[in-house]
């Protein structure tokens, strides 16, 4: 199927493309669409995965273990096949795949098995949020191909989150992930915004590529509730300095910035009273434990944008960067946790 949605437009004239996550399924793809295609080929060239056909279509091979795999080229159609073994989609769609379908206003489709929260999921999730994006679930018992017993005797043997994974092509939420999509969408619920405090105002300051993320929640009463939020990308120190003093003015009362390396100028210069939040191994799961509380009592509430909602859903506790917006919540939640013997300054 996806050889044949590959082979349409190719045959109207245009470039297309096929990624797939490893040489073995680029050459599978490869030797099927040369074999089918072989009548009306005008030229193959193996070395770099490219066929060009007499009807003026081109159809080019690539590899995603290259995040830059096709950049810079234009294509009518891409097909993205086992998305959920591509370790840095997201990296991969954002910076090459997407640009090229520009020029020619083209779509992309993207096909595998669902492996947890990953860029695959990221972007299946738009289907139903996004109305230029759409998916589809298609579970191993909709394959008539497959006989019914084979099907019946996975569900027997297999453990239950294999099957919904492997059989039912369910996104699955494993013992790794720190927030449930529930508990999410439930600190996302529509709330009035606090006018009282006492406020606390949370800071992970940012390096040179990452963002700096502030938050002020009011605790006044539970669920506590978010009042501002604020994200600065790639803006020099003084700058920070400056939107962090501003907050704590605005909504006066505790200030905790993480202090940990960047963090620390940001700390020393500030022109109001802060508390410095050490982050190390111990702290920074305390931090997250404490968050992963709050979500699960239903203790918090805020409205998070897309960015904010995808990191959330996609954290998990092998992750080697918790995202910013992330680690802001969790100093927030440690707080007043009773976590404090070994992370405040």
């Amino acid at each position: 199927m996806l050889c044949d949605m590959l082979i349409r437009p190719a045959l109207d004239g245009y470039p297309v493309a096929y990624f797939g996550p490893n040489y073995s399924l680029l050459l599978e793809a490869w030797r099927s669409l040369n074999h089918t295609l072989s009548p009306i080929m005008k030229r193959t060239n193996a070395n770099e995965h490219r066929m060009e056909l007499i009807t003026g279509g081109m159809l080019d091979f690539w590899t995603l273990d290259n995040p830059d795999a096709g950049r810079s080229r234009k294509y009518k159609r891409v097909i993205i096949d086992e998305a959920g073994l591509v370790k840095r989609l997201m990296e991969a769609w954002h910076a090459a795949i997407r640009p090229t379908l520009a020029d020619l206003s083209g779509d992309a489709w993207l096909a595998g098995t669902p492996k947890g929260r990953n860029g695959f999921w990221e972007l299946w999730e738009l289907g139903g949020r996004d109305p230029s994006w759409a998916h589809w679930q298609m579970p191993t018992d909709a394959n008539p191909f497959i006989p019914r017993d084979e099907i019946a005797a996975m569900r027997a043997s297999m453990p239950a989150l294999v099957v919904a994974q492997e059989v039912d092509a369910e996104f699955t939420e494993g013992e790794l992930t720190l927030f449930s999509i529930a508990d999410i969408d439930r600190a996302g619920l529509p709330y009035e915004l606090p006018t009282a405090g006492p406020w606390i105002t949370t800071v992970d300051v940012g390096r040179r590529r990452d963002a700096t993320v502030i938050n002020t929640f009011s605790l006044a009463s539970k669920p506590y509730r978010r009042a501002n939020f604020f994200r600065l990308e790639r803006v020099p120190y003084p700058r920070i300095q400056a939107e962090i003093e501003t907050v704590s003015r605005r909504y006066p009362g505790q200030l905790v910035v993480e202090s940990s390396g960047v963090g620390d100028p940001v700390v020393e210069n500030l022109n109001v009273v802060a508390t410095p939040f050490l982050t190390t191994a111990k702290s920074k799961m305390n931090a997250l434990q404490s968050l992963q509380l709050l979500f699960e009592r239903g203790d918090i509430r805020a409205t998070f944008d897309a960015r904010e909602r995808a990191a959330l859903i996609a954290a998990q506790w092998s992750d080697d960067h918790t995202a910013d917006e992330i680690m802001s919540l969790a100093f927030f939640a440690a707080s007043f946790a009773g976590q404090s013997q070994g992370v405040f300054l």
